[in-house]
Formats: structure tokens, sequence, C-alpha cells
């Protein structure tokens, strides 16, 4: 499972690119919601499935904690291109 919700995730950020560049020339700005919902959903499937506090290694460790990072980057800029703030800290 650990590697294939990886995947799935790494897989969830390179798109991102694509539909940022596709939503606005259709006029279909839900396409961004769809997009950042599925992209939270495959977050959510690694963090149950991956530690990343106790990884095997410190390699492996710094590769998830880059993809959580990664996620929260791409989260925070897609909900501010639909205008949504986000918190710094909770």
């Amino acid at each position: 499972w650990s590697q294939e919700s990886e995947r799935a995730l790494l897989n969830g950020l390179n798109a991102c690119h694509a539909v940022v560049e596709k939503s606005p020339g259709q006029y279909r700005p839900q396409g961004m919601c769809i997009y950042r919902y599925n992209l939270c959903r495959c977050f959510s499937r690694m963090f149950e499935h991956c530690s990343v506090a106790h990884a095997e290694g410190e390699d492996l460790k710094a590769t998830r904690l880059a993809l959580v990072q990664a996620t929260g980057a791409v989260l925070k800029t897609g909900l501010g291109l639909i205008g949504i703030r986000t918190l710094e800290k909770m």
C-alpha cells in the first residue's frame, strides 16, 4: 500500500499544472475544486499508510516530508486561485 499511495499522490501533484492551465480555458473552475478534493483523498491515503515520522531511514523520511510539504503548497496555491485564503497555522 505504501508505494502505491505515494505514487498516486506524486501523480496527483504532477497533474496540477495541467489542471490550472485547462480550467480557465474551458470555463470550468469546478475542475480545480474537483482536482483539489481528489488530491486531498490521495494525501489522506498516503498519510494513513505511510508514516513520515517513523519511516525506515532518513532518506525515506525526507522524501515523505517533501511529499507532505509539496501537497500543502499545491493546495494553498490552488485555493488562492479560487479566492480562498488559508491559515499558516492552526
